[in-house]
């Protein structure tokens, strides 16, 4: 079989959104059903966005794909695939399932998913093909990209779903609001833009501004390295990145724009340089990072996530609507890292927990001792902790236990441990909203700040409540409520100058 070496990662997030998941018969489904993608020329920015992404999502995942088409597009593809994923299959007689791009590519030899893109809009359909415009806009194009492979998925791994008729999805509409029209693209990004978290999310972001040609400078920041267990869904991620800092991978991926490259976590940045950034793009998972971010008082935040049943935007002013704070309030006290370390690795926190508290405060990588005690916790061989022997134990605890690193395909059918692991498509199609909802605030047309944008790809889009409403904290609890905050954000903003409230309040 021709899976990626990566192919457990990708088992693991399958497991997450197929009821009753087993391993081996997801592995023997990959096995009976080849696909083929069929290729139109790529003579517009769309064409070329939709099928670029394509070959990046698909790629990653299954082990047999037949590309078809223009001899031109279809080396270039297979070329771009086997760098994903060397062992690659790239024949079939008897695709079981097609993904067409655009009207003018090859008739499919499978049953089809037809992927088309209109500028801002999203076009697919399984009856007939779909057009791909000549807009210098890839957003729509990757939107339709991330669509079709959630399709693909469903149609292979949730047996039978009804055809659905062709659906419009206007990624404007959805991110600034019903009716939203713009004329024209920026070319250029202004000063102040900082990408934080260069992973699944913010690859998609990277890739949606890399297609968009644009200019400028882009802070990015991230201080992990691109390994094994990230190809699965970092989208701009080859097998030979293995090993590469996630910012320096940006800046190889960045075409016209500048990447000033932060390798560090964004508490270390702010506290050695404070924080003056005009728009902060956030693709994180910590939640604690997220309250820190808005805690420095950018102008403006536009946050993506991912969760086992969906993908979500929201967008941010400090003083209008609700907070990136007001979204995570805690409702109850929560427990200090130390003791969730504890609880997750399923050690003796008793006994641990000055060492867990030293470590965190170093960021250092953990003692012999502490990794025989989390390998006889989690219940695994302690060589599987090898790679986290020289990395922060904070890196074990993100990747090799929330992210799944450590759970192997033998774990997988009775996985009960809280991790969580996207599909390529979710996190790619949440960055492209992300860069899509940067793109509207640059152009003037950011939407309504109480808009919540959320999607479910596991279900069809034609039948969801894809915007929901965003409710600001009411107990005033929430930093967006504080005066001291407030001053110092239209301080900073608004140029009115202020004094601290130092009083006492009771």
């Amino acid at each position: 079989m021709a899976r990626a070496d990566y192919f457990d990662r990708a088992a693991l997030a399958a497991s997450q959104v197929i009821s009753g998941f087993d391993p081996q018969l997801f592995s023997d489904m990959l096995v009976a059903n080849p696909i083929e993608l069929c290729l139109g020329p790529t003579t517009s920015v769309e064409a070329r966005a939709l099928t670029d992404l394509t070959v990046r999502l698909l790629a990653r995942l299954y082990p047999t794909i037949a590309f078809r088409g223009p001899e031109v597009e279809v080396r270039a593809a297979q070329e771009l695939a086997r760098r994903i994923n060397p062992r690659l299959d790239l024949e079939t007689d008897d695709p079981q399932a097609s993904v067409v791009i655009g009207r003018q590519a090859v008739a499919p030899r499978g049953p089809a998913i037809f992927a088309g893109s209109d500028g801002w809009s999203a076009l697919l359909s399984d009856d007939e093909a779909q057009e791909v415009g000549h807009a210098a806009n890839p957003i729509g194009a990757g939107a339709a990209a991330c669509i079709a492979a959630a399709r693909l998925f469903r149609r292979i791994f949730f047996g039978h779903i009804a055809p659905e008729a062709r659906v419009s999805i206007s990624v404007l509409e959805l991110v600034g609001g019903p009716g939203r029209t713009l004329a024209g693209l920026p070319t250029q990004l202004p000063r102040g833009v900082f990408l934080v978290g260069a992973g699944a999310i913010g690859n998609a972001v990277l890739w949606t501004l890399d297609q968009m040609a644009l200019t400028g400078q882009l802070h990015v920041m991230d201080d992990e390295a691109i390994d094994l267990t990230n190809l699965q869904r970092y989208v701009l991620a080859e097998r030979g990145h293995v090993g590469a800092p996630k910012v320096v991978r940006a800046a190889e991926h960045a075409g016209h724009l500048t990447v000033i490259q932060h390798p560090q976590r964004w508490q270390d940045y702010v506290a050695s340089n404070g924080c003056d950034w005009d728009r902060v793009l956030v693709a994180v998972d910590s939640i604690q990072e997220r309250r820190d971010l808005q805690s420095s008082l950018p102008r403006w935040i536009a946050n993506a996530w991912t969760q086992p049943d969906d993908l979500a935007l929201s967008t941010h002013r400090f003083d209008d609507g609700p907070c990136l704070g007001c979204v995570y309030l805690p409702e109850d006290q929560l427990p200090s890292d130390d003791e969730i370390l504890a609880r997750d690795l399923h050690i003796d926190y008793e006994r641990f927990k000055f060492l867990l508290r030293d470590l965190l405060y170093r960021d250092a990588p953990p003692p012999t001792e502490l990794l025989t005690a989390i390998a006889d916790g989690l219940k695994i061989d302690p060589a599987q902790l090898a790679p986290y022997r020289d990395r922060s134990l904070r890196i074990l605890h993100v990747e090799g236990v929330c992210g799944g690193g450590l759970v192997s395909m033998q774990d997988l059918s009775g996985l009960n441990r809280d991790v969580h692991v996207p599909l390529a498509h979710q996190s790619a199609l949440a960055g492209v909203l992300l860069a899509a909802a940067l793109i509207c605030d640059l152009l003037g047309s950011a939407g309504d700040p109480t808009r919540l944008v959320r999607l479910n790809l596991n279900r069809a889009l034609s039948d969801q409540v894809m915007v929901r409403p965003q409710v600001r904290d009411g107990s005033g609890r929430c930093i967006c409520r504080d005066p001291d905050f407030l001053r110092v954000y239209h301080a900073k903003w608004d140029g009115v100058p202020f004094e601290l409230d130092v009083a006492l309040r009771p």
